[in-house]
């Protein structure tokens, strides 16, 4: 007998029109957070326990937004080319309480990868290669990612 649940996830997916394509596994990165996430210990943070956590919630983060030509390598060069961007990596430096933490190189802002502004159009047509509505686009962004004026560029955003 089939649940509830499992008939409500097969009549919310039927409201997609999607396409199942297959992706070798190296070619296949952002599979789950569990699976394959990158276990690296290079977080700034006073406390050591409270480090491995933010690390894991960070380390998860990007999992989830990389695609092939978008790189935890490709997010921390173009930030380090970012002069606002390179701003904030230089205050978390100092002695000052702030949203934003540095992990791996990485910014991040409340748990969501300060996306670069040289970037921004990559992030944009992942999320628009969905095919789901702004308010969705936009929901999506918010759980993974930020930058200034996120919610305006998604609107802006030709169909």
């Amino acid at each position: 007998m089939t649940s509830a649940r499992l008939l409500h996830y097969v009549s919310f997916l039927a409201g997609f029109d999607y396409t199942v394509k297959f992706r070798k596994g190296l070619e296949n990165r952002n599979v789950d957070c569990l699976s394959r996430a990158p276990v690296n210990q290079n977080c700034i943070s006073a406390d050591v326990s409270i480090n491995d956590e933010v690390h894991q919630v960070c380390a998860s983060a990007v999992f989830e937004i990389l695609i092939e030509n978008l790189t935890a390598d490709v997010i921390i060069q173009e930030t380090e080319k970012d002069k606002e961007l390179t701003q904030i990596k230089r205050e978390l430096l100092s002695p000052i309480n702030s949203d934003y933490i540095l992990d791996s190189g990485i910014l991040f802002r409340n748990n969501l990868i300060v996306i670069p502004k040289t970037i921004q159009p990559t992030v944009l047509n992942e999320l628009h290669s969905t095919h789901i509505r702004i308010t969705k686009m936009k929901q999506l962004a918010r759980c993974y990612c930020i930058w200034k004026n996120t919610d305006k560029d998604i609107e802006n955003m030709k169909s």
